[in-house]
């Protein structure tokens, strides 16, 4: 079976890694558990002490993203995310996932 191109991009690699998605990447373009698997893969093959999801141009994250990103903190690494847009901040929070995940930076700024 051939694989198409990955939706994942990866910024950085060593022990921080930074993953962001292609650009104009369809949320549901986004195949959960291969992406997973790349990643699990990446973190075994780096010794990964950090990841770091770039949210970026994302104005929302499916529910496959938000499971995604919880079960990678469920292992011995690090989860960030940049840039995250003020829904994915909100559900990060509703979900508590902001407990388990460390927002990097945002350029979002809420209105007051």
């Amino acid at each position: 079976m051939q694989r198409g191109p990955s939706v994942l991009r990866i910024y950085e690699q060593g022990t921080s890694i930074v993953v962001g998605f292609a650009p104009d990447t369809g949320l549901s373009e986004i195949n959960i558990e291969e992406s997973q698997a790349e990643l699990v893969r990446l973190l075994h093959l780096n010794s990964c002490q950090s990841l770091t999801f770039d949210l970026s141009d994302m104005n929302s994250a499916p529910p496959g993203l938000l499971e995604m990103m919880y079960s990678m903190a469920q292992r011995d690494v690090e989860i960030c995310v940049f840039n995250p847009s003020p829904a994915v901040q909100r559900l990060l929070k509703t979900t508590r996932l902001s407990d388990l995940i460390l927002e990097v930076e945002s350029l979002y700024r809420e209105s007051a």
